[in-house]
């Protein structure tokens, strides 16, 4: 029926948030990494929604990508770059690197961007309207030692923890290719760090 009606039940639209320790002093709150806990029937039902959007992603996501793509990694994104500098090299070209992280990218996602982009993409109709019942509309609380937070809105961002998220993350930054000239890229992108 969610499939058929295009829409996300509104009972697997709320999530739990659990405070994970990375690493440095426990007491700074930024050196922690919030995991979503979400409804297993909704985590079931999403790794099947990103089966399709797979299927359908095939020939979309630039192949300068490596993070969360079949058979890439940051090995075969280094290799890339090592490759690309040493040409550069032995033509005596002048080569400068830029890296960028984006901290807490996947919170960061912009719903009607990522929408906007899958629509030109190509996406089907029902699809798109899934996938905005899926990112709008959610809850989430902090747990923490057995206390909840009371519920707050999600404004923003592709949901850790779900099978989407990677992708949809992947499919929003995917463009960045687009605007660089004239230089090499490569993006590679870390859940959790």
């Amino acid at each position: 029926m969610s499939v058929q009606d295009s829409t996300f039940p509104e009972a697997w639209k709320h999530s739990f948030i659990m405070p994970i320790f990375k690493a440095g002093n426990r007491g700074d709150i930024a050196n922690y990494r919030g995991v979503c806990i979400q409804n297993s029937l909704a985590k079931l039902f999403n790794s099947l929604v990103c089966g399709q959007l797979t299927w359908q992603r095939k020939g979309i996501i630039s192949e300068k990508q490596s993070g969360f793509s079949s058979g890439k990694s940051t090995t075969s994104s280094l290799v890339q770059y090592e490759c690309d500098l040493l040409g550069a090299l032995e033509r005596g070209v002048q080569t400068v690197a830029v890296y960028t992280d984006f901290s807490k990218a996947f919170d960061r996602v912009n719903f009607g961007l990522l929408l906007d982009k899958l629509e030109s993409a190509g996406f089907h109709d029902s699809l798109l309207k899934w996938l905005k019942s899926f990112l709008i509309g959610r809850t989430r609380s902090v747990k923490v030692h057995g206390c909840t937070s009371a519920p707050t809105n999600v404004v923003s961002g592709v949901p850790q923890g779900s099978h989407c998220a990677p992708l949809l993350f992947n499919l929003f930054v995917n463009d960045i290719v687009n605007v660089i000239n004239h230089s090499s890229v490569s993006m590679f992108a870390v859940s959790g760090q």
